[in-house]
């Protein structure tokens, strides 16, 4: 989107004083690093309202360390065997429960659990309770085989005291536990789980567990939370899966649906707890706020992941606002529902997503970081009311296929790195965005503005880089827009930019650049804000308007002066604009477009041909570099940059 230029009599001057622009040596070669951003708070879920507010953190992922983190399962956490003759067997029923052999002991409904262990449980209390209160340095196993509990007022399982529980649903075996609607009391008046435990907490086994919560939420651990196997069906006007250190999943089949959270983990204490493992499993999620949220690392390795949050994308995509403000004349409307989290995944400092299969439908963002997010495999799907993927920092893609369906913006970050990967995707504005700070689009389609840092400094590392991968854009808005530089160096761009001449198919930072070194692309879009990249790229270019303008479904065509088709696509949209760049343009040399039944011959007579038809963007100053850019584009750390195949110039719509 075109950045209001109200403000920018000011924010020059600001600019001017403080020497910041977009061609800093010291940060637009490298990674941006992270700053401290407005973060969400978590809900935690043992709140006493369903409400969550929005606030802020200065937590990042720069004290986020990965390596000390505990990803790891144990061997105790994936046994599921038992000794049968040793086992203390349990039998629940609501005119007694029988208990043979020590550990246990009974009184009325509910059955209390002392001793280190293994107890195999079966039966059915209609209004009772298991509690285990044993020695800080007891390891508890319950094998549940055919059991149903229904506590009223507390949790059905309630763990009170133990070093660790591993509970095992027992082969073919069906279990359910239960909450009523009541509140409880006394010393459990901080119960808010089904299953509700003070210690660590192991689930395993190839057995199914329905959980139905009346109050709050399925399965709560106030440590780690950890589950290897079993099936799940979780009902609760709360949240399904609770562990305040970490949830940790590697296996299992999870169909939860909650008015709050999915899955959550939100010790923001510790740096090296707080997090949320993916490592496998099958997931069907419909919630009513987060689907899965982590408040450090949110790490998605493996699994089938289905989601829908809020009301989905169903709604017209119009934007939300997770902060109320007001920046450089832009309004950003704050919608009631701003003040409640609904995205899909949700990290408060690094998200990463290394493979599975992942398909979101959200009310807001599908997966967003206040911090970085980095994808690095996987087949994601997503649809959103407002951003796809969102990062208030870094976000960086090296592989996989992403498919947008519906986004406000699709790829939104303070800098976007794409190195490799499939990327196609729809935006009601624009397609890749790099702008700088928290998430502030607004409802009704109002901009972002022009940007600055909360304290009204320029960013200076604000920047889009496609260095490789095959990315297909349909952009209402800027089809890549960034308020600071950019660099294409390999892949393969195609873009069907906005039919509309207030905005343009590229779109970068008034006095930064717009650098092609490599790979192939082709914009189109409307010419009235056409922006060309800038007379320093050093892979050839050109852009052309047609006389008139095109239909959405006339494909275009670049071919050299022997016939050879150079590249050829479709757009879905109407242009008169086109925008072309591959490694085989050579200065000197005439190239013919095509686009439906119009032809218009191109003399290359220079590396950069073709004028911006418009002012172009409004980003910061240039700065500090005699020529207002860095000597190298950013690849985004250590991810080597993927040169274009030569051989590859014409990929989607040919």
């Amino acid at each position: 989107m075109k950045k209001n230029t109200n403000a920018i009599l000011s924010g020059l001057v600001v600019a001017a004083m403080m020497l910041a622009g977009c061609g800093s040596n010291e940060t637009a070669a490298t990674s941006a690093a992270s700053s401290e951003a407005q973060n969400e708070s978590t809900e935690n879920f043992s709140d006493k309202t369903l409400s969550t507010t929005e606030t802020g953190s200065a937590d990042t992922e720069n004290s986020l360390d990965e390596s000390a983190m505990d990803l790891e399962f144990t061997a105790r956490d994936l046994d599921v065997g038992y000794e049968e003759s040793t086992a203390v067997q349990v039998t629940l029923s609501d005119s007694g429960i029988q208990v043979s052999g020590d550990g246990a002991e009974a009184d009325g409904t509910t059955l209390t659990i002392k001793e280190e262990g293994t107890y195999v449980i079966s039966g059915s209390l209609s209004s009772g309770q298991i509690v285990i209160e044993a020695d800080d340095s007891a390891k508890i196993h319950l094998v549940l085989n055919g059991v149903s509990v229904r506590c009223e007022n507390s949790a059905a399982l309630l763990i009170r005291g133990a070093d660790k529980v591993f509970v095992t649903l027992a082969e073919g075996s069906e279990n359910t536990l239960e909450s009523g609607s009541e509140a409880p009391s006394g010393e459990d008046e901080n119960v808010d789980g089904v299953i509700f435990s003070r210690s660590d907490l192991t689930l395993n086994g190839s057995g199914s567990l329905t959980i139905n919560a009346g109050y709050k939420h399925g399965i709560v651990s106030k440590d780690d939370l950890v589950i290897t196997g079993g099936v799940y069906n979780i009902t609760a006007v709360g949240g399904g899966l609770y562990g305040k250190d970490c949830v940790k999943i590697l296996d299992g089949t999870f169909n939860l649906n909650v008015e709050m959270d999915g899955i959550q983990s939100d010790n923001e204490e510790d740096a090296d707890r707080g997090f949320v493992y993916i490592a496998g499993g099958t997931y069907d999620i419909t919630a009513g706020h987060d689907g899965i949220q982590a408040e450090t690392l949110l790490k998605v390795a493996d699994g089938t992941i289905n989601i829908t949050t809020g009301t989905g994308s169903g709604a017209a995509v119009n934007g939300s606002s997770d902060t109320d403000s007001t920046s450089n004349g832009s309004t950003n409307v704050t919608d009631s529902s701003s003040s409640e989290s609904i995205k899909g995944l949700k990290s408060g400092s690094l998200l990463e997503i290394t493979g599975g299969t992942i398909v979101i439908n959200s009310e807001d963002d599908s997966v967003h970081s206040n911090g970085s997010i980095t994808i690095t495999a996987g087949n994601l799907t997503f649809s959103s009311d407002d951003d796809a993927v969102h990062a208030d920092e870094n976000l960086q893609i090296d592989g996989g296929s992403i498919q947008i369906l519906q986004s406000y913006e699709g790829l939104e970050g303070k800098s976007v790195v794409i190195n490799d990967g499939t990327i196609s995707l729809v935006s009601a504005d624009d397609g890749i965005n790099a702008n700088g700070g928290a998430d502030s689009s607004g409802f009704g389609g109002f901009g972002r503005g022009f940007e600055t840092d909360s304290f009204g400094s320029f960013e200076t590392d604000i920047y889009i880089a496609i260095n490789g991968g095959e990315i297909t854009i349909d952009a209402s808005g800027d089809g890549l827009d960034s308020n600071g530089n950019l660099y294409i160096t390999g892949g393969v761009t195609y873009i069907s930019g906005p039919s509309d001449s207030g905005n343009g198919a590229l779109d970068y930072g008034e006095g930064c650049t717009g650098e092609i070194s490599g790979g192939m692309l082709l914009a189109v879009g409307a010419s009235g804000m056409a922006e060309n990249m800038s007379s320093s790229s050093t892979q050839c270019t050109f852009m052309q308007n047609l006389d008139e303008t095109a239909s959405g479904g006339d494909t275009v065509t670049i071919t050299d002066a022997s016939g050879n088709v150079l590249a050829s696509y479709t757009p879905v949209r109407s242009y008169q604009n086109i925008i072309f760049s591959c490694p085989e343009l050579q200065v000197g040399e005439t190239y013919t477009v095509t686009a439906g039944s119009q032809s218009v011959a191109v003399e290359q007579s220079d590396t950069v041909v073709g004028e911006s038809s418009g002012m172009g963007g409004m980003g910061a100053l240039g700065g500090n570099n005699s020529n207002g850019r860095p000597s190298e584009p950013p690849t985004g750390g250590n991810v080597d940059q993927k040169p274009a195949d030569s051989n590859s110039t014409s990929g989607n719509g040919v």
